[in-house]
């Protein structure tokens, strides 16, 4: 379910900024009486700045998941430190008690 949140992230975050581009290119071309010129400048604009989020999302939930399993690898190994610890302390009070 989550990659399924993520793809349509990234789609949103690429198709958002180039119809933004888009929309204000061909009202910046009313204004100033010319033909396609800012369409095309805002563009290009719009699909570098989609891209460049898109990349920024994916890199982000690649992190995220990477940090999360390595965060679960040192849980499992400060159990494991943490059962060491109380065995050797049971030891010692067996030892202590002539066990």
């Amino acid at each position: 379910m989550k990659n399924i949140v993520l793809i349509t992230q990234v789609g949103i975050s690429i198709i958002s900024p180039i119809l933004l581009g888009l929309w204000i290119g061909s009202k910046l071309n009313d204004w100033l009486g010319t033909k396609y010129i800012f369409s095309i400048i805002m563009l290009i604009l719009g699909i570098a700045a989609g891209f460049l989020q898109a990349y920024k999302l994916i890199i982000k939930a690649t992190k995220d998941k990477k940090s999360k399993s390595n965060m679960d690898e040192n849980i499992k190994k400060n159990k494991r430190h943490l059962y060491e610890i109380n065995f050797d302390e049971e030891d010692k009070k067996g030892n202590a008690n002539g066990r």
